[in-house]
């Protein structure tokens, strides 16, 4: 399942993305997008805002992380409302900043080593760097969670163009991954998963 939903375009939505796409919205900085660093010695670096921190298995709660929660937790209901999705749990709320990096894509990936979707939002209006969703599944074809960029086995299934406000959901167990930006741009998402 690989599908584009609509937006609504509410008030509550295009109040967040401003708030994130603002001067005086926190940033914080990793090294490293996945751990797939440790195989290929690549660094893939970006600044991230988790609003609800990712559990590390089905049984662990996740943990509300910023004051922005419930706003994204508005969004998202009134997103999945309009476009008729039943949501069980969050498991994951986070917004990405990535910026230029000379290689195609990141690391192959999977959020969550159990089941789960996951929802993409496109943010900033000149956004570049697309998702690359891969024909393989964790835990069927695959049991690592992820991939070195420059040494994996997997087919690219979809690669989805980045637009400003498109929304994107997938089968999280699918591996994917992000495309870089142009120089001197940043590519601004938010990033959630579910069941």
């Amino acid at each position: 399942m690989i599908q584009i939903l609509n937006n609504p375009l509410t008030k509550n939505y295009l109040d967040l993305k401003n708030q994130v796409l603002g001067v005086d919205f926190a940033w914080y900085y990793y090294g490293s997008a996945t751990r797939s660093q440790y195989n290929s010695g690549e660094n893939f670096p970006f600044y991230m805002h988790t609003p609800l921190i990712k559990p590390m298995d089905e049984i662990t709660p996740a943990k509300i992380n910023s004051a922005c929660y419930d706003d994204c937790v508005t969004v998202l209901a009134e997103i999945f409302d309009f476009n008729k999705i039943k949501v069980k749990t969050l498991y994951r709320i986070a917004f990405n900043a990535s910026m230029h990096h000379p290689m195609k894509h990141g690391d192959p990936h999977v959020d969550h080593p159990f089941p789960h979707n996951n929802i993409i939002i496109y943010l900033n209006p000149d956004i570049v760097g697309n998702t690359f969703i891969f024909k393989e599944k964790h835990g069927v074809d695959y049991i690592q969670t992820s991939f070195a960029y420059n040494d994996h086995p997997l087919e690219i299934e979809r690669e989805i163009k980045s637009e400003e406000d498109k929304i994107l959901i997938f089968d999280g167990l699918k591996y994917h991954t992000h495309g870089y930006t142009n120089p001197s741009k940043r590519r601004v998402i938010l990033v959630a998963t579910y069941d």
